[in-house]
């Protein structure tokens, strides 16, 4: 039998300001409290996605800019129409 306390479920230490700062007063609504399990969920999952985009594209973009080549872009087996995000089909 699979036990769930909702009400001795505590905060760590990103999601309680992040609550308090920022989901109570403008995403959840007042009647539902901080330590509902189910507002946890969602708030960690909040935080998780944002976090893992921001870990990808920071790097992503420091290495484009910094890093990556550029000049390699004007080889001649490069296709023209497959640098504007469109792929060689017509349309």
């Amino acid at each position: 039998m699979i036990c769930i306390f909702i009400y001795t479920v505590r905060m760590d230490l990103v999601l309680g300001p992040a609550d308090q700062y920022f989901f109570t007063p403008y995403i959840y609504p007042s009647w539902m409290p901080e330590n509902n399990l189910l507002r946890q969920f969602i708030s960690l999952n909040i935080i998780t996605d944002i976090g893992g985009a921001l870990v990808y594209l920071i790097p992503a973009t420091l290495n484009y800019f910094l890093i990556f080549n550029k000049e390699i872009l004007t080889h001649p087996l490069i296709l023209q129409v497959s640098q504007n995000g469109f792929g060689p089909w017509p349309g």
